[in-house]
């Protein structure tokens, strides 16, 4: 088992690193706030596990509460923006994954990138995620793994389903039986080659990673949540020229 690495500089090489310490914890209280009272009012981009109770995911935040809409644009978040994919970019994608205590499911071994180029349209890899901790996140909470160095291995995805359906569907988008995933077999042999690196930390930890790093969880077997906040930003040039069916929440238009 190998440890994330602490630095930005780590990034090109690594394909993911772990910032301690972005916000505070007055930052993340004032943040909860304001995803409590989003909860309250607003249903679209929300989506549950397989029981249809549980919320699994809270989607396009920033598109619906003011607070987030101005937090995507914070010069903390920003900085880590530009040191990764340069200047002029916008927010393609915000989620809440919220993994609730003792029945938050698993997501399965996957890339991102095969889902917003295949569904969404967007030809490059110019992207990059930021999660932020939302709660103290350690083994038994179901945390991300990631697996170093694979980002560099182009789309080791495939589709699982019986028949392809680009831009039919996206409820698989979002659901444990992702309709991309990564082969156990191939899995194996990038542990083999690469090790593997679990997102454990403090609330207010952020976790940088590309959009062609494989990453998975399992079911959070804990006594808390454990809530991440991801922004997933693409550069203004590298957005899709064709349109998406999926809905805005999973594909944002570009804002500034």
């Amino acid at each position: 088992m190998k440890e994330l690495k602490l630095s930005l500089e780590n990034y090109l090489h690594e394909g993911v690193v772990k910032l301690e310490g972005v916000f505070s914890q007055n930052d993340i209280e004032t943040l909860e706030m304001h995803l409590r009272d989003h909860i309250g009012v607003e249903k679209r981009g929300v989506v549950y596990e397989q029981d249809g109770v549980t919320v699994r995911g809270i989607h396009g935040i920033h598109l619906y509460h003011e607070f987030f809409s101005t937090l995507v644009k914070q010069e903390k978040l920003l900085g880590i923006v530009r040191k990764t994919l340069g200047d002029n970019c916008y927010v393609h994608q915000s989620k809440v994954n919220v993994k609730k205590k003792g029945v938050g499911e698993f997501w399965p071994w996957h890339q991102d990138f095969v889902f917003w180029h295949n569904n969404d349209h967007i030809e490059k890899e110019e992207l990059v995620n930021i999660a932020i901790f939302l709660d103290d996140v350690d083994f038994i909470s179901g945390p991300l793994w990631f697996i170093p160095n694979s980002h560099t291995q182009g789309n080791l995805c495939q589709n699982i389903t019986l028949e392809a359906q680009p831009d039919k569907s996206w409820s698989n988008d979002v659901a444990s039986a992702l309709t991309f995933q990564v082969p156990i077999e191939e899995v194996d042999k990038q542990i083999q080659m690469n090790g593997v690196a679990p997102a454990i930390g403090k609330k207010g930890d952020v976790i940088v990673f590309h959009p062609q790093t494989i990453h998975g969880s399992p079911n959070n077997l804990g006594p808390t949540d454990r809530r991440l906040l991801i922004l997933t930003y693409n550069k203004v040039s590298n957005v899709s020229k064709s349109l998406s069916s999926r809905p805005e929440f999973l594909c944002s238009p570009v804002t500034y």
